[in-house]
């Protein structure tokens, strides 16, 4: 429920930038700051893609390769790394390590 509100601020403090929209943003910004510090700690980019590599190559192992490949990947890295990274970026790593 936290990553989901702290999403929703992030968004909307991103759309308040683009509409010029400063004290609003500054706003979404400072409530974004006070969900994080009950959020789990992100997982660095170096680890997510290091995750992503030993699930790719363990797919591979097992004789799944290419897009086909992806649904087991990607459920393997987030039972991996839990709520540590963002859905979103799994699933993009994971694409682009499919190729």
């Amino acid at each position: 429920m936290l990553q989901a509100e702290a999403k929703k601020r992030a968004e909307a403090a991103d759309i308040y930038k683009d509409a010029g929209r400063t004290e609003a943003e500054a706003n979404e910004r400072a409530e974004l700051a006070i969900l994080e510090k009950y959020l789990p700690a992100r997982m660095s980019d170096d680890e997510l893609h290091r995750v992503i590599a030993a699930e790719v190559a363990a797919a591979a192992a097992a004789g799944a390769t290419g897009p086909k490949a992806m649904g087991q990947v990607v459920k393997a890295v987030r039972a991996k790394v839990g709520s540590s990274a963002d859905g979103s970026q799994i699933a993009a790593l994971v694409k682009a390590a499919l190729g």
